[in-house]
């Protein structure tokens, strides 16, 4: 058996929406709402960083809207990036074959997210590539979900954080990372919508963890992805950006909430392909809805050789 590494607030296993349309959905479906309103948990943190710390949306951010069905509907944000609240405007309904009693949304957009009409269970796919956002995190790399029995949705983080700070000289074009255990940072998850915050311990003993296999999960409506299981993670930082030899440059990368219990190892690289490695044997735990910041180094890009490790195999931290 082909074992998984899946992060899930629920242990329960996904069941199917419906086989028989025509029985499930009744005559009177619940009518989609041309408009939804949209906040964050108080104990959230972000979608994009705002300069004072606080939830900010951006300017169009998508979202996936399970209103009361199965229908995956898209909704827009049709505030101002910098918003912390505001509505979100239908742009684009779904098919909805079996009828639910809660409203359930997914940020950012997917058609492919897979919904159980039963546990109200997400399953969805973190992307392998990143990008980069100064002092915050890329738009559209974090999964956040809301649950709610009326129109006003308040948002929670599903993954949580990790932040590298580097000071030296040269340039970074990308940032990949992964873990020295093999561990998933990437790919397919399962995100119970009701309780995001209750599962994930803060200890590496009491992190909930489950192995599984996945399967085809034709009546959930999710197709099976290439690799559902990426143990690597790249930041694209969207050209150059400079490193400073006093101030460091802060570099975000979203990750499911686990434990990397034999440490991390992290690849940059400039735009001519050039890469400097750095990684650390100690244990880097990730929470959700949690920074963990690591400590700034100072890195000089390798301007000759194509691979360049530090003479100790590259553990600096």
């Amino acid at each position: 058996m082909k074992k998984h590494l899946l992060f899930a607030l629920a242990t329960i296993v996904f069941a199917g929406c419906s086989t028989n349309a025509t029985q499930d959905l009744a005559p009177d479906a619940p009518t989609t709402p041309d408009e939804l309103y949209v906040s964050f948990d108080e104990e959230d943190t972000r979608i994009q960083l705002g300069e004072d710390g606080r939830p900010v949306w951006t300017e169009g951010d998508l979202v996936s809207v399970f209103y009361r069905s199965n229908a995956n509907d898209k909704y827009q944000f049709t505030g101002k990036t910098g918003d912390t609240e505001g509505s979100i405007e239908l742009v684009e309904e779904g098919i909805a074959t079996q009828e639910t009693t809660k409203i359930i949304a997914i940020y950012p957009y997917n058609k492919d997210y897979g919904f159980d009409c039963k546990t109200y269970d997400i399953k969805a796919f973190l992307p392998a590539e990143q990008m980069y956002c100064k002092n915050s995190y890329g738009v559209g790399s974090s999964i956040m979900i809301a649950q709610s029995d009326y129109k006003q949705l308040s948002f929670k983080n599903v993954c949580g954080w990790l932040k590298l700070q580097f000071t030296g000289k040269g340039y970074v074009s990308k940032i990949a990372l992964k873990g020295n255990n093999g561990e998933q940072v990437a790919g397919r998850i399962y995100i119970h919508t009701q309780d995001a915050t209750d599962s994930f311990a803060a200890t590496c003993e009491d992190l909930y963890r489950v192995e599984g296999e996945w399967d085809d999960d034709e009546n959930i409506g999710a197709p099976i992805a290439e690799n559902p299981i990426i143990t690597e993670v790249v930041l694209n930082c969207g050209g150059n950006i400079a490193l400073n030899s006093e101030t460091p440059t802060s570099f975000y990368i979203a990750l499911p909430p686990q434990c990397f219990e034999q440490g991390i190892t992290v690849t940059m690289y400039d735009e001519n392909g050039f890469a400097k490695r750095v990684s650390t044997k100690n244990t880097i735990t990730i929470k959700r809805n949690h920074i963990t910041p690591m400590a700034s180094l100072d890195i000089e890009m390798p301007m000759v050789n194509n691979q360049m490790d530090y003479a100790d195999g590259g553990t600096m931290w």
